[in-house]
């Protein structure tokens, strides 16, 4: 049996970071390819029996010996494995350490007793030469350092030396607004507060009037990490500008002008038209019939049941929708409630709604929640914004961004389903898979209980189980999130992925969580939270919320 046999003594350290509690036994500094640990004959008398494992920064040699990959600090420790078995692990704490991305490397000294255990400043040199740090060397905050080491005794522990110089990113081309359009719905404030003002509806144009210039992407910055590589900049997207009815965009000054008088509309802050508002005093009922208009329409009373709305622009009701149908090309904005099994609510722009009770809502851009939503089944591409006193209680509720509400589910109320990071066409294609998948496993149930024993050569059997298993492949990479293609591995990026829900008050137990493609149970009640997905993990955490 061989015994590991120990090159380097050690002092005491107690608790030098957070990633290093408790006592260790470090030893005084090492340069590459000093040797560390040997095996030896020799057992000691009542010793454990003790197996050699290379830790961080060591190298392992042909005749088994273990030696220092880096300058740094060699530390020891035994780690219990049973009654009968330990391990002893030895490694070497870096002289200089590099954070992961390269950008950044931070200075450890220690203390040891001795002119030849003090490290010099030819020796930290040393080390940026092997570490290859040959960029943003702050050489002046060396010298603090070791002057700090020599005068106080103390260790200098994670100090930063060297920084690179970070790539400047592009900026994503975007539409510069010379008239008033009003508050963007959910617009975070300089504050980090929401901007819940009302949106502005039909603004007025004028004929000649420039509505808007594009203002082009830019390319971006590259930098360079501590190691003198060039870290690309990531260029800027380029918008495609849509114009539509009376506005036009003229390619050689960047510039949207409105062709005729009339009222603006703005859709996801790239799609402009321009056309005649429709005002309809009342409710929407046998007196005016459905509406389909090619112009923004404003609604003062209530659309009642059965009836139908269709507007290209926007549309602004006053009151309610009633179990009735709503389609706008636009933005839309209902004072009152969407109410009813049978209402219908589609808008390709931004939507803001008091509450929404038992209803299907889809919205192309972000949607403001002031009030409540009740058992519903709502789609937003964007963002969903609500105040503290938001409440969003049973349904099914999916997001293409981020969700902010004051509560969400109820203890008394049956479950809902939320989620945030999710494209809704691809999430009903999710949901449409799952069904057909369940139907398959019910058929071959029934095949089972009706013959007693299913005949592995029946053709109907084999079709099924072959359609079960492409249903199943094609659910194991449809990729929920929609920066990315539709279907990916789940090894390749699927848990990148910065969609956010946030609760400033309660978030209920029972609660089913999806954040683009994981899902989580919220076991018990819980208050102030914030859900997010770990990128390593890919499993959805809650913080709270401070």
């Amino acid at each position: 049996m061989k015994y590991p046999e120990l090159h380097f003594n050690t002092g005491l350290f107690y608790n030098l970071t957070k990633e290093l509690p408790g006592d260790k036994h470090i030893g005084a500094l090492v340069t590459p390819g000093a040797l560390l640990v040997t095996l030896s004959d020799f057992v000691p008398a009542d010793s454990p029996l003790l197996d050699l494992e290379p830790g961080l920064n060591t190298l392992v040699t042909d005749d088994n010996k273990i030696i220092s990959s880096c300058y740094g600090y060699p530390h020891s420790e035994i780690v219990v494995e049973s009654k009968e078995k330990s391990i002893l692990r030895v490694s070497v704490l870096p002289l200089i350490n590099k954070d992961e991305s390269n950008m950044e490397a931070a200075l450890w000294l220690l203390p040891f007793p001795g002119k030849n255990s003090q490290v010099d400043k030819n020796t930290v040199e040393a080390a940026l030469v092997h570490q290859k740090v040959n960029f943003g060397v702050d050489r002046k905050a060396i010298e603090s350092c070791l002057h700090q080491l020599a005068e106080t005794g103390e260790p200098v522990i994670n100090h930063l030396i060297a920084r690179g110089r970070p790539p400047l990113h592009g900026k994503d081309a975007f539409l510069r607004f010379h008239i008033e359009i009003g508050p963007i719905p959910g617009k975070e404030l300089a504050d980090g507060s929401i901007d819940f003002r009302e949106r502005r509806m039909f603004v007025g144009v004028e004929k000649g009037q420039i509505i808007a210039t594009k203002v082009a992407f830019t390319i971006g910055s590259s930098g360079i990490d501590i190691e003198g590589n060039e870290i690309s900049a990531n260029p800027g997207k380029d918008l495609v500008v849509k114009v539509s009815d009376d506005a036009s965009y003229n390619e050689e000054d960047q510039t949207i002008r409105a062709t005729e008088s009339g009222i603006l509309s703005v859709v996801n802050n790239d799609s402009i038209r321009v056309m005649s508002k429709h005002l309809i005093q009342g409710d929407i009922n046998y007196e005016t019939g459905n509406i389909r208009s090619q112009n923004a329409v404003e609604i003062t009373g209530t659309v009642l049941p059965k009836f139908v709305v269709s507007v290209s622009g926007d549309l602004l009701v006053g009151g309610n929708i009633q179990r009735a149908g709503v389609n706008s090309r636009g933005n839309i904005v209902v004072k009152g409630g969407v109410v009813g099994p049978n209402s219908s609510v589609n808008a390709s722009g931004d939507g803001d709604f008091n509450y929404i009770e038992r209803a299907y809502v889809s919205v192309g851009g972000n949607a403001v929640i002031r009030s409540a939503v009740y058992y519903s089944n709502l789609r937003v591409s964007g963002n969903l914004f609500g105040t503290e006193k938001t409440r969003l209680v049973g349904g099914t509720i999916i997001v293409g961004g981020s969700i902010k509400a004051g509560q969400i589910g109820a203890g008394s109320a049956k479950p809902i389903l939320i989620g945030a990071g999710i494209v809704p066409k691809r999430f009903k294609r999710y949901k449409g898979l799952q069904l057909r998948h369940d139907g398959i496993v019910e058929k071959i149930q029934n095949m089972a209980n009706r013959y007693g024993k299913v005949d592995q050569r029946d053709k109907k059997f084999n079709y099924y189980v072959k359609e079960l298993e492409e249903i199943e492949k094609e659910l194991q990479i449809l990729n929920l999130m929609g920066h990315d293609a539709e279907t990916v591995l789940r090894e390749t990026g699927r848990y990148r992925c910065n969609a956010t829900i946030e609760v400033s008050g309660l978030l209920a137990a029972g609660t089913t969580i999806r954040i683009c493609n994981s899902i989580r149970v919220v076991e018990k009640d819980m208050d102030n939270v914030c859900a997010r997905v770990n990128p390593t993990s890919g499993e959805i955490e809650l913080h709270m919320i401070f």
